[in-house]
């Protein structure tokens, strides 16, 4: 049986050992890189540009410039109080969603209007007094 008894190439292991490293890490570098640009402009490609935004956002600041009160000052006058009768909520009369279904129409509930109230009348039923006691 032969046997081999020569050295181990030590260098040329390393060698490759290196260059193997090297390319890993540089082919690491640029296919990162590569994917990151390939990314970044997959983005832009399918964002949607924002001009017919701009141009709503422009004419809504050119309607609030151009109204009665400057916004700043309506703004002031709201947070000192002054305006809260304007946008104080306020009961609907609007019967209309009483009315019920078409299919099943019912008549609208016969409810006072609250200045056309007898002067003399309890409002509540509860606040009328008992004749029994």
């Amino acid at each position: 049986m032969a046997t081999d008894n020569s050295p181990p190439r030590l260098k040329l292991i390393v060698t490759v050992g290196v260059i193997t490293v090297v390319t890993l890490v540089a082919l690491n570098f640029v296919l990162g890189g590569y994917y990151s640009h390939m990314t970044d402009e997959a983005q832009r490609a399918k964002l949607a540009p924002t001009t017919g935004l701009d141009e709503y956002h422009k004419s809504q600041g050119l309607i609030l410039a151009g109204s009665k009160i400057p916004i700043d000052k309506a703004m002031a006058q709201l947070a000192k109080g002054e305006r809260d009768a304007l946008i104080a909520p306020q009961q609907s009369d609007d019967l209309g969603p009483m009315t019920g279904w078409t299919k099943l129409p019912k008549k609208a509930p016969m409810v006072p209007m609250p200045g056309a109230a007898d002067a003399g009348a309890p409002a509540n039923a509860g606040d009328a007094p008992r004749k029994g006691k």
